[in-house]
């Protein structure tokens, strides 16, 4: 988890808490960004990819809100809901 015998720079080596308060404001990531680290050999060096986590688009989520309000959301209402709305269902 530390790599506490590597130099990022002059100064600077990574741990934990470097990683967090150091290295990762400088590769812009923020906090609650999901990030892939992958692991590779390039020309015979093992390399390490960081990269973020492609975000799914939910903007869309906020048109359904006004079937939501003033509904119950517990489990036995959804199924209920469910159950008799497929009775509805022109064939």
């Amino acid at each position: 988890e530390t790599c506490r015998t590597k130099l990022l720079q002059p100064g600077i080596f990574c741990t934990s808490s470097t990683t967090k308060n150091v290295l990762l404001p400088k590769l812009g990531v923020k906090a609650g960004e999901e990030l892939i680290l992958e692991r590779k050999k390039i020309e015979g060096d093992v390399v390490w990819i960081i990269k973020p986590k492609k975000r799914v688009n939910t903007k869309w989520f906020s048109g359904l809100k006004k079937y939501a309000q003033d509904k119950n959301h517990d489990m036995e209402s959804i199924r209920s809901s469910i159950g008799k709305n497929l009775g509805k269902r022109e064939k």
